[in-house]
């Protein structure tokens, strides 16, 4: 994902997309920029969540070398990454009721 930049004047920037159609606008109300905040974040938790599937493939196609034992310690961080970005999309939705 190198490239991409939040910006509150310039919304998200970056090479996909599908991103950006989700990215937050100035003169939106903020119901509407936090529903726009929380679709990128589950966004990217999907795509947090495809990284760490490929990385267990890489583990279970190997046979306990280096690259595995590297794929396995990536695969935690970036499952570790989505489960806090999923905790933000929690406390961020609207549903949430504090």
């Amino acid at each position: 994902m190198e490239g991409h930049a939040w910006s509150r004047r310039n919304g998200f920037r970056g090479s996909t997309g599908d991103l950006e159609d989700n990215a937050p606008r100035a003169g939106q109300p903020d119901s509407a920029l936090l529903e726009a905040l929380v679709a990128q974040l589950q966004d990217i938790a999907d795509q947090l969540s495809d990284l760490a599937l490929d990385r267990l493939r890489v583990v279970s196609e190997s046979d306990g070398s280096e690259e595995g034992a590297g794929a396995l310690s990536a695969e935690r961080r970036l499952t570790r990454a989505r489960r806090a970005i999923e905790r933000a999309v929690s406390f961020l939705s609207p549903s949430r009721a504090d």
